[in-house]
């Protein structure tokens, strides 16, 4: 009897195994670059494989190079636990330090969570997707918003992924999803910070929603952020080098905390991403604007509000995929900063994980009532795997 319950007891344990997988992702993408940058007719330039230093994405022209851990485990009745782990990769660097210098295995995504497709949807707790992200990822941007001169649709929100937050997605209701998240900040201000005029106020704290319908060839997303004592703009503009550029050129004038002399303003951002598969392809278009609430540090008038459209194209013949985007976005500063960009690529598939590119691209940043202007211009070629 006793041997019978022990192996009653050995088999359920390895049918409860059974029902949890762990899978072992990752992106490694190398390039040779050039890249060029015109300030008022002084120029920088820079050459090399792996590291983009003006980049604030990561290494690779296509994308940044990761390595990630996801799994699930079926909790029964059609729901599961889920988790994902990522981590920034820096294959050409000895340390993986990256751009930074500083920080070796950057977390860029990490969340458990519990989901049912057909119930709840899913919720999620950790570092997420924003949702404004998901207004201009690879559904709007056949770029892939890569990491090149030429694609600026990321200027827009607080970064491409919102940490210490909880995020809710929807079922899928004929084609509709809806999304709720909220990003609890990460940093309290303590005496002596002097970045807002409060002391004991939170950094970063973020409420956003979204709505999506992906139907056939059609995909339409919306989203509306909002986060209170906003550092994190992600918004400055750099020469090849890694060296930002004179508030003169900057969108946003101050973007670190340590610029931040009396507070650090609250942000609306609104964005809506559309496409269209028509077959062989793909157009589509990406909208978004932010406005930094009662903040003059950036700024003569009470808000400063920054534009960004973009329009993107992709055709496929065979195993080729060409892509292009024009991009523009504008504030409304009284020396008002306007950037114009273009980009044009190719990606042939060598494999279902592995493809050969080359990316071309543009900026033009000019500021009004002045003959002052930055160029920036550059090409890649290179390989990406997917495993």
């Amino acid at each position: 009897m006793k041997k019978t319950l022990v192996a009653l007891a050995a088999l359920t344990a390895v049918s409860a195994f059974a029902q949890s997988s762990v899978t072992v992702y990752g992106v490694v993408d190398q390039g040779i670059y050039n890249k060029k940058s015109d300030i008022s007719g002084t120029a920088t330039s820079r050459q090399g494989i792996g590291d983009d230093l003006a980049s604030s994405h990561g290494e690779g022209g296509l994308a940044g190079s990761r390595i990630g851990f996801k799994g699930t485990e079926d909790l029964g009745s059609g729901t599961s636990a889920n988790f994902t782990v990522e981590m920034g990769l820096y294959p050409s660097q000895a340390n993986n330090y990256g751009p930074n210098g500083t920080v070796p295995l950057k977390i860029r995504q990490g969340y458990i969570s519990l989901a049912n497709s057909k119930s709840f949807g899913e919720i999620q707790m950790g570092r997420v997707y924003s949702h404004v992200w998901a207004t201009q990822n690879g559904n709007y941007d056949f770029g892939l918003n890569n990491n090149m001169y030429g694609y600026i649709a990321g200027q827009n929100g607080s970064g491409n992924r919102q940490a210490n937050a909880i995020n809710y997605i929807s079922p899928n209701m004929n084609g509709f999803t809806a999304g709720v998240l909220m990003g609890f900040g990460q940093t309290s201000v303590t005496t002596g910070t002097a970045l807002t005029s409060t002391t004991g106020d939170k950094l970063d704290e973020v409420t956003s929603f979204s709505l999506a319908y992906s139907q056939g060839p059609l995909k339409v997303n919306f989203a509306n952020e909002k986060t209170k004592n906003h550092t994190l703009h992600d918004l400055t503009w750099s020469d090849p080098t890694g060296t930002a550029y004179s508030a003169t050129y900057q969108l946003v004038n101050a973007t670190a905390a340590a610029t931040m002399a009396v507070s650090a303003p609250d942000t609306t951002v609104n964005a809506l991403g559309v496409s269209y598969d028509f077959g062989s392809y793909k157009l589509g278009y990406h909208n978004s604007s932010m406005a930094l609430q009662g903040d003059t540090n950036y700024n003569s008038t009470a808000d400063l509000k920054v534009s960004l459209s973009s329009i993107s194209g992709e055709a496929t013949f065979g195993n080729s995929i060409f892509f292009g985007s024009y991009s523009k976005a504008n504030n409304n500063a009284s020396s008002q900063v306007s950037i114009k960009s273009n980009q044009l690529g190719a990606r042939y598939l060598l494999s279902k994980r592995t493809d050969a590119y080359y990316i071309i691209g543009s900026n033009t940043i000019s500021v009004s009532g002045s003959t002052n202007y930055v160029k920036q211009s550059g090409n890649v070629i290179g390989i990406r795997h997917q495993f």
